[in-house]
């Protein structure tokens, strides 16, 4: 007995998933890009997807049934948005994702969609780490916009914009591993197209939480994914590149992913010349 299926495109942190489908003797798989595979492993009476992360960082990936038509499932999987079924993917590593899927009936059918975001959904996050300051030693830089700020909501809430010229080093504030880098956009402005255009690093830290640095310049990152790097490790030149202001900044925020839809926005607090501190608006942070 056969199955149809289909994976339905879904946009998660502003990541397109448009697959494509190669064949394969243990069945189909369908792939993003060098990010992640779904493999639909077919066997006599059931069938069963797994998960295959191509990154070196984990991903938290979501997947749920939007067309279920003489199909049963054991354990039984949700088959709304609001019940999926997911997991965190470790590097490199390969995961089984709900339950297994069998029919005896002709015409059976079903349709699944699947997401993911960097970072460790079932991580134990630091809240209370102290960073470093993304900038050189004895450069001071006012923050333009801290918890709550204007564009800082939901969950960006916790984010802070730092006032770095274009072409400032912007170094890591914490240890971990590159998991993404893009640095091949241009332009500016409030316009809604501008969200998928965001010239950013984000960096993997050793608890499973994402920092993210926002608004690289054009070809200005200095690193690649799977690099590892340490605090102080520069990582890009800043720029004003994507969504928001024109005026050159870091935004730069740190992000535990609830599942493969959401994340949450970590409070921030920072290694100053005037001691550690959270940011505020219109305060100039210098870094020893």
């Amino acid at each position: 007995m056969g199955f149809s299926h289909k994976k339905l495109i879904r946009t998660v942190f502003f990541l397109l998933l448009a697959g494509a489908i190669s064949a394969g003797p243990g069945g189909e798989s369908y792939c993003e890009g060098a990010n992640l595979c779904v493999e639909i492993r077919r066997h006599r009476d059931f069938h069963e997807l797994w998960i295959e992360n191509l990154t070196p960082g984990h991903l938290s990936v979501t997947l749920y049934f939007t067309r279920w038509v003489k199909v049963h499932s054991v354990p039984e999987l949700g088959r709304h948005e609001k019940y999926p079924a997911w997991s965190s993917v470790v590097p490199g590593g390969k995961k089984t994702l709900g339950p297994r899927i069998y029919t005896t009936q002709k015409g059976a059918d079903y349709y699944f969609m699947f997401s993911y975001g960097f970072g460790k959904a079932d991580g134990k996050y630091d809240e209370k780490y102290i960073y470093e300051l993304p900038y050189p030693k004895g450069k001071e830089y006012m923050v333009y916009q801290g918890s709550g700020g204007v564009t800082h909501q939901g969950e960006h809430y916790h984010a802070v914009d730092f006032g770095l010229p274009e072409g400032e080093s912007i170094l890591a504030a914490r240890a971990g591993v590159v998991v993404e880098v893009r640095d091949g956009d241009e332009g500016c402005g409030m316009k809604e197209e501008l969200k998928k255009t965001t010239n950013l690093i984000r960096i993997e830290h050793g608890d499973g939480s994402i920092g993210s640095y926002e608004h690289i310049q054009k070809g200005g990152a200095r690193v690649k994914a799977g690099e590892r790097v340490e605090a102080g490790t520069l990582l890009g030149l800043s720029g004003n590149v994507g969504y928001g202001s024109c005026d050159a900044h870091l935004h730069f925020g740190v992000y535990a992913p609830l599942d493969a839809f959401r994340r949450r926005s970590l409070p921030l607090r920072f290694k100053t010349a005037g001691g550690v501190k959270a940011p505020q608006r219109g305060q100039v942070w210098k870094r020893n």
